[in-house]
């Protein structure tokens, strides 16, 4: 954004840029992962579309992009052919991961279409279009897509889903893979991760009635600290969870601009839109 404004003899121009903010929608959120199936949220998705509407009226100044997980639609059938290790020539593989593929972006576009109707700007990235990865590692990723819808004022969605890989054929890539690049390619300054729980516990809150929450930390903390225990996803998950995020944030190669990283409950009210501003709920991971 560059606004101009003249002074008695110059004009004097001011460039605004504006600050990146990414959000991760778990699959835990975008599906019920536990039921059977493919069972889509579309209520909650509505919400979340609304408090999203809201949050850019009021700050004008943020450049969104949106991230959800391949939930139910997408892990189940991971799961079923063993999409884990990639394709590697098996017929039956490459068979399930089309079926995983169109799974995916059938999800998609039900959730661009909620989003939409409900006024959230959105338009896919399609992950299996833009993404080349090499041995589930990603290699590229087509970005001049990505600066064109900023350029349109419209905001980008990606997924998780198969992409085509140099030497397993295809592979699982992970929405929390793709997070981390996108933050470094476009200098996020937060990354929230909107999951099923209130944020990260000292123990696994599914399993431990005195797990306590964490609400403040930072990443060498949590990489150190031995009384912390990260769970991978109870439900179906090819992609490991809690834990590979927080894996994914050790190993990455974070952008410098990178201040904090949200964990938080996108199941309930009002977290999502707190998540945007100083007064976030859950845990707060200082970068």
């Amino acid at each position: 954004m560059i606004i101009t404004f003249n002074l008695p003899t110059k004009w004097y121009y001011i460039n605004i840029i504006k600050k990146t903010i990414i959000l991760k929608l778990g699959g835990s959120i975008v599906t019920q992962k536990n039921r059977e199936g493919v069972f889509i949220r579309r209520k909650l998705l509505s919400q979340i579309a609304v408090e999203l509407v809201k949050v850019l009226k009021v700050d004008k100044n943020i450049r969104l992009i949106i991230i959800h997980g391949a939930g139910a639609a997408g892990h189940q059938l991971a799961n079923k052919y063993g999409l884990k290790s990639g394709v590697n020539g098996d017929t039956k593989k490459l068979h399930g991961s089309l079926l995983t593929r169109i799974a995916c972006q059938n999800l998609d576009l039900t959730i661009t279409n909620i989003f939409v109707q409900n006024g959230l700007p959105v338009t896919p990235v399609h992950t299996a279009s833009s993404v080349i990865q090499n041995n589930k590692i990603i290699e590229s990723i087509s970005y001049e897509i990505i600066d064109q819808v900023f350029a349109s004022d419209c905001v980008p969605m990606m997924y998780g889903e198969m992409t085509f890989d140099k030497t397993l054929g295809m592979s699982v890539c992970s929405g929390d893979a793709i997070a981390m690049k996108l933050a470094k390619k476009y200098d996020a300054t937060k990354i929230i991760f909107a999951s099923d729980i209130d944020g990260i516990y000292d123990k696994d809150p599914h399993t431990n009635k005195d797990a306590l929450l964490i609400t403040s930390t930072t990443l060498k903390s949590i990489s150190s600290n031995k009384d912390i225990t990260l769970s991978e996803s109870h439900n179906v998950d090819v992609t490991g969870g809690l834990a590979n995020k927080i894996a994914e944030l050790i190993a990455g190669d974070l952008p410098k601009s990178l201040r904090k990283v949200i964990v938080c409950n996108g199941l309930k009210p009002n977290i999502l839109s707190a998540a945007f501003t100083d007064q976030e709920k859950g845990t707060v991971i200082n970068i």
